[in-house]
């Protein structure tokens, strides 16, 4: 199932490497032309570095975070408790459209090794015009400290891939 956590991530070191580059060429006209002191020099490192300062620390400040979201999502299932979920229902996001067709997220029940019966959701999901539920199920990772931090990772109950009616795009 695809969840909508690359964007951010994307768009982060897209930002980063073009920050990158335009520092790397504001330093380098410095160091090139670092002796000359023109105003030219001062026009063209301030243009380039404080241009790619700008683009770098806006990419960290959407890179950091997504990247960090799936280093933990990644731990949590790895070290986490693992428990088969039944997924309740879709919620459509309205607010959100991918290819006309709003997002959702899952509404998911499990129960824990106390007998108790927890409620989570899953992350956003980009569905597209999915059958329906009874052909996905959803796995919950669970931190055994803290019950509060959880991952749920929906996939197709076939094991195979996700199989849409028809062609939306």
């Amino acid at each position: 199932m695809r969840e909508m956590k690359n964007s951010l991530y994307i768009v982060g070191m897209i930002f980063s490497l073009i920050g990158g580059v335009f520092t790397l060429l504001g330093l380098a006209f410095l160091a090139a032309y670092g002796n000359g002191g023109s105003v030219t020099l001062v026009i063209l490192f301030a243009t380039f570095g404080g241009m790619g300062s700008v683009f770098l620390s806006l990419g960290l400040v959407f890179y950091l975070p997504a990247r960090k979201k799936l280093i933990r999502n990644a731990w949590l299932k790895s070290t986490g408790a693992r428990y088969e979920a039944e997924i309740i229902r879709f919620t459509d996001n309205y607010m959100l459209r991918v290819d006309g067709y709003p997002s959702a997220y899952a509404e998911c029940s499990y129960v824990n090794e106390n007998g108790e019966v927890c409620l989570v959701k899953s992350g956003m999901l980009l569905l597209g015009i999915y059958r329906g539920k009874d052909e996905l199920r959803a796995a919950v990772y669970v931190n055994r400290d803290d019950p509060r931090d959880y991952y749920v990772e929906i996939t197709p109950a076939d094991g195979g891939e996700v199989k849409f009616d028809k062609d939306y795009r």
